[in-house]
């Protein structure tokens, strides 16, 4: 912008974090990322993630910085995760799948690899419109995560199974989650399909 381009760096970290230290969380997270960023300490990566979700269509440049930003500083696999999802939006397949193929490293815990593979089946049933992709995705939930996620997996499966063209299967799958009366998110997958 012009004002950027008129002070210098060292001034413009002076005036984010005065502004950051001011109205913090007052200001919606686009704002908050900007001078988080800017202000040259290290910004809160939940903050970097809820800007580049929020700007993931509208300002996808910026989304990709923030998210860029986000796994300098994150040791999981979120902001990777973040990443994949804005190239997929994008429709850059390569950049999309070798992304989640970095993302494996970074996978700390069962539902990190449940998030990284929640995107791997979106990719495999939007991007690249593969179903027998999103099958094998699947049965990699079913395999790589313990019995606690069976609602989360089935839910997904039924979703899965709808959009891609086995509406029968999605109903059995979601009556399936619904009748174990489950958590929130698997729920509303649920009545999602």
């Amino acid at each position: 912008s012009v004002t950027e381009a008129t002070i210098s760096r060292t001034r413009r970290r002076v005036l984010s974090r005065r502004l950051q230290s001011t109205f913090g969380d007052q200001v919606d997270v686009v704002r908050q990322a900007t001078w988080q960023v800017a202000g040259g300490g290290e910004p809160r990566l939940q903050v970097l993630l809820a800007a580049a979700d929020v700007l993931m269509v509208s300002d996808p440049d910026a989304a990709e910085r923030f998210a860029r930003r986000a796994a300098e500083i994150d040791h999981g696999s979120a902001a990777m995760v973040a990443l994949a999802h804005i190239h997929a939006e994008r429709g850059d397949v390569a950049a999309a799948q070798a992304t989640l193929v970095s993302v494996a490293d970074r996978i700390s815990g069962d539902q990190e690899r449940f998030e990284a593979l929640l995107e791997e089946l979106s990719e495999c049933l939007w991007l690249t419109r593969d179903a027998a992709a999103a099958r094998a995705t699947v049965q990699r939930m079913r395999a790589q995560l313990p019995s606690a996620f069976e609602a989360d997996v089935t839910s997904t499966e039924a979703l899965a199974l709808l959009f891609t063209g086995h509406p029968s299967e999605a109903l059995r799958r979601a009556d399936e989650v619904l009748s174990a009366a489950p958590e929130r998110s698997p729920r509303v997958r649920a009545l999602t399909a």
